[in-house]
């Protein structure tokens, strides 16, 4: 009997939506830089919106690397 109450109470099954789009940002779709200081592939951020152009490191690590770099050398 309790089986059967379950089973009255369970609402019916919705209707399957069309899929969705694809998202319009994702990791795949987002530029991509190497880094200057460690050789490695990066991916935009939004904090970089303003200046991608500029940025050349993907950390604050890299960036001091960077500059010790180029004082050393």
């Amino acid at each position: 009997m309790r089986f059967l109450r379950c089973l009255w109470r369970t609402p019916p099954p919705t209707p399957i939506s069309p899929p969705m789009p694809d998202k319009r940002y994702t990791k795949s779709t987002l530029p991509e830089k190497v880094c200057e200081a460690c050789g490695r592939p990066f991916a935009w951020r939004k904090k970089w919106a303003r200046d991608w152009d500029n940025v050349k490191t993907c950390s604050e690590r890299c960036k001091g690397d960077l500059r010790h770099k180029n004082r050393a050398g």
